[in-house]
């Protein structure tokens, strides 16, 4: 048995079970419990509950029991419904966005629980929820921009007459920047790992800056 303790000591990673191993072991060799708990730096309450438990139900007895916790504040049905409020009214009617203390007054007023505003979070955090950066739902058009402007260049070039001399044309490259000054996203609460579009306010100022070059003597416009 000493051997069998000795082997189990030597293969478990829990701290607290091979404490306890080790106090019955002590037991085992004859040690009294009052030199058990001074050998262990423990109380010798401790070891006469964990001596008992193994002369009740043998090294099972000293394994630690599940902790069952505090029982949790809604069921999983209402934590479900609390998911599905989020995330379809995660952007609101008027253009706001939901936050902490909306979750938490739509708790009190559905199922009058009442959960502090930290807790609020770790219960979202809880249900896979996430406070993500948005993308805005404007569709990105800069393949197709891209694909118009490569087959410029080749309508551009067969335009030369005939007759002139490629060392008589010069070459300009233009193009153009705008400076904006424009409303970024936001974040909301959404299922983590994902990228929700909303809609994303587009009143902005801006201003064009027009600029070419000639690749043939360098000159500036």
């Amino acid at each position: 048995m000493t051997q069998n303790i000795r082997q189990i000591i030597a293969s478990t990673t829990n701290a607290r079970l091979r404490i306890r191993l080790l106090a019955v072991s002590h037991f085992i060799d004859g040690k009294n419990r009052t030199q058990i708990a001074q050998f262990l730096k423990v109380s010798r309450a401790s070891v006469n509950k964990w001596v008992k438990c193994y002369l009740d139900n043998g090294l099972a007895g000293l394994k630690e029991k599940k902790h069952t916790g505090r029982p949790k504040g809604l069921t999983e049905s209402q934590l479900q419904q609390v998911k599905n409020y989020v995330v379809n009214s995660a952007v609101k009617s008027d253009g706001g966005r939901l936050q902490g203390k909306d979750v938490q007054a739509y708790i009190l007023s559905e199922f009058n629980v009442q959960y502090q505003k930290t807790n609020i979070y770790h219960l979202l955090h809880g249900l896979n929820l996430s406070w993500i950066t948005t993308r805005s739902s404007i569709q990105n058009n800069r393949l197709k921009l891209r694909r118009i402007l490569k087959k410029f260049q080749i309508k551009t070039i067969n335009k030369i007459p005939g007759h002139v001399c490629l060392d008589r044309v010069d070459v300009w490259f233009q193009d153009e920047a705008r400076f904006v000054q424009q409303n970024t996203t936001t974040r909301i609460w959404a299922e983590t790992g994902s990228r929700p579009r909303v809609v994303q306010q587009q009143q902005f100022t801006y201003a064009y800056l027009f600029g070419a070059v000639c690749m043939t003597n360098g000159k500036q416009e």
